[in-house]
C-alpha cells in the first residue's frame, strides 16, 4: 500500500508539474531529435545522420556530441582534419554505418564510449580513444591504431584487426620511452565470437614502439567466449615486451 500510495503521489505531482508548465505557457518537452547535416556541427540529445557526411579537409571535427546518441542510420562520415565525432562527456554512437577517413583519431570521447553495429576504418591515428570504451556488433580495422582507453575496454561480438599500431591498449597514464607507457589500473574484458588479430604490423612496432593486439597493465586482459588473438603485451614491460601468455602466438 506504501508503494501504491508514493507512485500515486509521484503521478499527481508530475500531472501537476505539466500543468502548471502548459499555463505558463512552457509546455513540458523532451530532446528533440536533431538531424546531423553538415561538418562541424554540435549536438546534444539525440541526433540522427540523415545522409552521408564528406567532410574530406574540414579544418575540424566532422561531427561534435556534447554528450548523448549518435545514429548513423546507415550512413558514413568522412574526414575532419582532427576528429571524425568528438564526445566531450559520455556518449552512444549506433549503427549501421561508418567513420572513416579522420586524420587523427575516428572517435574521441572525453568520458565513456559505447558503441554498437558501427564500421570505424581507415584512420590516421587510433580508431576509438575514451576514458571507457564498450563496443559491441563492431569492426575496427586499417587504423593508425584500433582501441586506447585510460580505465576500462569492454568488447563483444566484434572484429579488430589490420591496425598499424596495437589492436586494443587499456590503462595508459604517461609515455615512459621506448614505445611504452607507464600503466594505471585498468581492465579489459574481451568476450563472445569477437577477433583481435593482425594488429600492430607498423613499421615502428619492434623497432620504437611495443606493438600487440592486447595490450593492458597491471593485470592481463581476460577473454570469455570464443575469443581469437595472436599476441600480448604487459604494458611497461619495454621491447620487444613480455607477454601474458593468452593468445596464440605468444
Amino acid at each position: 500500500m506504501r508503494f501504491l500510495s508514493h507512485r500515486r503521489a509521484f503521478l499527481l505531482f508530475a500531472l501537476a508539474a505539466a500543468s502548471l508548465a502548459m499555463m505558463l505557457g512552457r509546455p513540458v518537452t523532451a530532446w528533440a531529435q536533431v538531424e546531423v547535416n553538415t561538418c562541424g556541427q554540435s549536438v546534444s540529445g539525440r541526433a540522427v545522420l540523415t545522409g552521408d557526411l564528406d567532410c574530406t579537409g574540414f579544418d575540424g571535427h566532422a561531427v561534435i556530441v556534447e554528450i548523448g546518441r549518435l545514429d548513423l542510420n546507415g550512413f558514413t562520415i568522412t574526414g575532419g582534419n582532427f576528429y571524425g565525432v568528438a564526445c566531450f562527456r559520455s556518449c552512444k554512437i549506433v549503427g549501421p554505418g561508418t567513420i572513416t577517413g579522420s586524420q587523427r583519431n575516428g572517435v574521441t570521447v572525453w568520458g565513456k564510449a559505447t558503441i554498437r553495429g558501427v564500421a570505424i576504418t581507415g584512420n590516421g591515428q587510433e580508431g576509438v580513444e575514451a576514458r571507457s570504451v564498450e563496443i559491441r556488433d563492431s569492426t575496427i580495422t586499417g587504423n593508425g591504431g584500433g582501441i586506447r582507453a585510460d580505465r576500462s575496454v569492454k568488447v563483444r561480438d566484434s572484429v579488430i584487426t589490420g591496425n598499424a599500431g596495437s589492436g586494443v591498449v587499456v590503462g595508459v597514464l604517461d609515455y615512459i620511452g621506448h614505445g611504452m607507457f607507464e600503466c594505471r589500473k585498468a581492465r579489459m574484458s574481451i568476450g563472445d565470437s569477437t577477433t583481435i588479430t593482425g594488429n600492430g604490423l607498423g613499421a615502428d612496432c619492434g623497432v620504437s614502439w611495443a606493438c600487440a593486439d592486447l595490450v593492458s597493465c597491471p593485470k592481463a586482459p581476460r577473454l570469455r567466449g570464443a575469443v581469437t588473438c595472436d599476441t600480448s603485451l604487459v604494458n611497461g614491460s619495454a621491447l620487444p615486451g613480455e607477454s601474458w601468455g593468452i593468445c596464440t602466438l605468444d
